[in-house]
């Protein structure tokens, strides 16, 4: 964009990963395992046309094992459309619709599952990857997401395309690397704080840069 490459910082869009790491951590601890399961996926979001929910859930449907489940979380004008499909699948049995959560009750949800998916045709970043990954959990996401990027290299990440196909594969390998939660992820680095130094160097060159201009004139 012709913009000087001196006057670009770059930053890692943050969320209190501390508190869903303890948070998860702790809701582990106290809670027994029951019966054994198969690979649980998640998705947390909007149910909307631009976070391709159709083709997680065929993707789905193309790999579970009678075991799996799939979690859906979240409120949206394709609710009544995806629970069609659902049946027309014949996935129901392992399908859940939560509804809306309190934000409050999200990493205690992330710590009782194994994958979380966002898998958008668009998706400025996608807050809801740093929860995961802070909950020590896989996540699956699509590489038109703004996060991707950013997390690609870390731990438990299995970036894909937007198809049905590509989707189903990273689920596969997600399901087939998955070892337990991740009880030190890369994410915990990337907190509010350290993204606000980011913004506190910016604006301390930036007022640097101002003092000498204004000393120049009056010079």
């Amino acid at each position: 964009m012709g913009v000087n490459p001196s006057n670009i910082y770059v930053g890692f869009n943050a969320i209190d990963v501390s508190r869903f790491h303890l948070e998860s951590s702790q809701r582990r601890e106290t809670t027994a395992q029951v019966a054994e399961i198969g690979h649980r996926f998640i998705y947390v979001g909007q149910l909307i046309p631009r976070k391709n929910l159709t083709a997680m859930m065929e993707a789905f449907a193309r790999m579970r094992e009678p075991s799996d489940q799939l979690t859906i979380l979240g409120s949206g004008e394709s609710e009544s459309e995806l629970k069609a499909l659902g049946a027309s699948l014949k996935i129901l049995p392992q399908l859940t619709f939560l509804g809306d959560l309190p934000n409050s009750e999200i990493p205690a949800l992330l710590a009782s599952q194994d994958t979380l998916i966002l898998v958008s045709i668009e998706e400025v970043w996608g807050l809801v990857i740093n929860e995961a990954l802070a909950s020590g959990i896989h996540v699956v996401v699509s590489d038109v997401s703004g996060v991707a990027a950013s997390v690609a290299r870390m731990t438990g990440v299995f970036i894909c395309g937007i198809q049905p196909d590509a989707i189903e594969g990273a689920m596969r390998r997600s399901k087939e690397g998955w070892k337990g939660p991740i009880f030190n992820p890369e994410i915990l680095t990337h907190t509010p704080v350290a993204f606000a130094e980011v913004f506190a160097i910016a604006l301390h060159v930036e007022q640097g840069s101002t003092a000498t201009k204004a000393e120049s004139k009056l010079g």
